[in-house]
């Protein structure tokens, strides 16, 4: 549409950053156009990316600053930053079916995700985390730490929020985020939940397997292969199934509860490394490790493993191998989109 009406797009090298945080340089196009919210025009920068697969236009942080919106997340309300008093919901486009409703209403949140906002500021922005009613903040050297705060603090005061002094802490050097650690080494795991773990009983039913099971979903990133391992247990939670809790039922759960009492600490993403998957594939699941570096350097950042489907089981080896391969790169596309990646395999057939 902005071509049919003549719009000049420059080129333009710019840098992308991932929801992993690593940057990418990337080649593109760019124009400016001005857009109206609420009777507010606001100069708006777009950017299309020739090499990207469904060019979407995307409103981001960038546009919140310049346009001096402030999210209210947990009410599901937004409002120009100037003015507070006036308060307007989020809306999604409705499709066919369905009426255009609140998204607080209709979305619900997961588990694994939280809210990540910047705070509106002429001259600077500040990275945010926040989990409910916890607030995280990230900042890349103490004096911007210091700076990020009073930013922060100035946002609490204008909105008369508050927080408590005694669960406040500053300057730390390591962080608890979603039953995880968040350390200057790496990514490790809460110990207080790994001693919740020790002390589960062996399950005598099919509910307390799921329990277990359940429980272990917040660490399995942390163990290699973890879907083989817990295969035996994974069967048991399977409709018109016998309970049988066998030899093989207890060694897995032993192996599993042992695999987190030395977990391995893993690093986060540095975008000046190059990234290599590994895969690897059996007759009941599929395995993958994501690293970065070379040689010495390497390090991991990550685990991931599921079990096959029966029609997936029928596969040849070729196929399940190659479906591994596929299967890791949109497990860990967060991390390798628009990055030069080796793939590696000990099966030669895919070579």
């Amino acid at each position: 549409m902005l071509q049919s009406k003549k719009v000049k797009f420059k080129p333009k090298a710019v840098s992308l950053t991932l929801t992993v945080g690593t940057q990418n340089n990337v080649a593109a196009f760019t124009t400016v156009v001005d857009l109206k919210v609420e009777g507010k025009v606001v100069p708006t920068e777009l950017i299309v990316l020739p090499e990207a697969k469904g060019n979407r236009t995307l409103l981001g942080t960038d546009f919140l600053q310049s346009a001096g919106i402030v999210l209210d997340i947990v009410n599901g309300k937004w409002h120009f930053c100037e003015n507070p008093q006036i308060q307007s919901p989020f809306y999604k486009v409705p499709s066919k079916n369905e009426n255009s409703k609140s998204i607080s209403d209709s979305e619900k949140r997961s588990e694994e995700t939280s809210s990540s906002v910047k705070v509106p500021e002429t001259s600077s922005s500040v990275n945010l985390r926040s989990d409910e009613d916890d607030i995280i903040i990230l900042s890349e050297t103490f004096d911007q730490h210091i700076n990020d705060l009073q930013i922060v603090f100035e946002r609490f005061s204008l909105f008369k929020l508050h927080a408590n002094r005694e669960k406040c802490h500053f300057a730390c050097d390591r962080v608890k985020y979603l039953s995880h650690w968040i350390t200057t080494n790496g990514t490790d795991v809460d110990q207080g939940k790994v001693a919740a773990i020790q002390k589960i009983p062996v399950p005598t039913n099919v509910t307390e397997v799921q329990s277990f099971l359940e429980t272990w979903s917040w660490f399995r990133r942390y163990v290699p292969n973890f879907a083989n391992i817990a295969r035996p247990l994974s069967n048991l939670t399977k409709k018109h199934l016998k309970w049988i809790w066998g030899p093989e039922q207890q060694e897995a759960f032993e192996n599993l509860r042992k695999r987190l009492i030395t977990p391995p600490v893993l690093k986060q993403s540095d975008g000046s490394k190059p990234f290599s998957i590994r895969t690897d594939a059996s007759s009941y699941a599929l395995g993958a490790v994501l690293t970065r570096g070379e040689g010495p350097e390497e390090h991991v950042i990550d685990y991931s493993s599921r079990l096959l489907i029966p029609a997936e089981r029928n596969y040849c080896t070729t196929e399940r191998e190659a479906l591994a391969v596929v299967w890791a790169l949109e497990k860990f596309r967060g991390y390798v989109e628009n990055q030069e990646i080796i793939i590696t395999s000990d099966h030669q057939p895919l070579k």
